[in-house]
């Protein structure tokens, strides 16, 4: 997803922190650099920094030989929209994330679409997607049919049968590795980001995702689901019935980790 104008601002100032949280000697390479500026230091009287100016040199000299391509020209023009940036981070008191999945599902009057590769949801998620449908909200979640998890692919089985008997369609991505986090609500507000439906993502992990409100994008992105689910097989109660005993035992045991996912 390309975003221009000032939204934009609000990234760059949470890639920073997260930056100086991976890599804290940046702050002091920085430092270094400016009182470099300020006494005329050479750099090759810095100890341990050579290779970074290196690799920035090297870096330049990579991307200058791109000059005069320009990609985004051949792409189909910009949606106007209002965007609202959520960051997930532990540090954080309240999961933030989690609250505006929330809020979108709870605040939905007609459609949801979801599509996430790991979905471990809480009950309250849960009970807010099925009282979405008892409201004649049509709900459809698109998860992924092989899973990159074992442990998660097999504790999200067991949250199936509930939302299938409240109304809920649910898809199974068979094209190959689904890993795309996005929800559409009303087909006016789209959600895109970094963060599954699971504790990790809403508690534990630094996350960011978008909050798009453009009737526009959410068309845009309901197309694209909507090419998505031409690659998938819907799931049935029948389907989760042919489960045998060992498969379900199984699975309910991997749900009890579902705090930890």
């Amino acid at each position: 997803m390309r975003i221009t104008g000032e939204a934009p601002v609000d990234l760059q100032t949470i890639f920073d922190t997260h930056w100086n949280i991976a890599e804290p000697e940046r702050i002091e390479w920085k430092t270094t650099q400016d009182q470099e500026k300020h006494q005329n230091i050479p750099k090759s009287q810095i100890p341990g920094k050579t290779g970074v100016s290196a690799g920035s040199a090297q870096w330049r000299t990579e991307m200058g030989t791109l000059k005069g391509i320009d990609t985004f020209s051949r792409m189909e023009p910009l949606q106007k929209a209002y965007i609202q940036t959520l960051e997930g981070n532990p540090g954080i008191p309240t999961p933030v994330v989690r609250e505006a999945y929330f809020i979108l599902v709870t605040q939905a009057t007609k459609t949801i679409d979801i599509t996430t590769p790991y979905f471990v949801p809480d009950e309250d998620i849960i009970l807010a997607i099925k009282t979405a449908v008892a409201r004649g909200v049509r709900v459809r979640l698109l998860v992924p049919r092989h899973v990159d998890q074992k442990i998660v692919g097999l504790a999200s089985p067991t949250f199936y049968g509930e939302l299938l008997e409240s109304g809920v369609q649910i898809y199974l991505y068979d094209k190959g590795l689904l890993h795309a986090k996005v929800m559409i609500v009303d087909e006016e507000i789209a959600e895109v980001g970094a963060a599954n439906y699971d504790m990790r993502s809403f508690r534990l992990n630094y996350e960011v995702c978008e909050v798009v409100y453009s009737i526009d994008v959410a068309r845009d992105l309901t197309e694209q689901f909507e090419l998505d689910l031409s690659d998938s097989l819907q799931l049935t109660m029948e389907d989760l019935q042919q489960r045998s005993l060992s498969q379900r035992i199984i699975q309910q045991g991997a749900r009890l980790l579902s705090p930890l996912l």
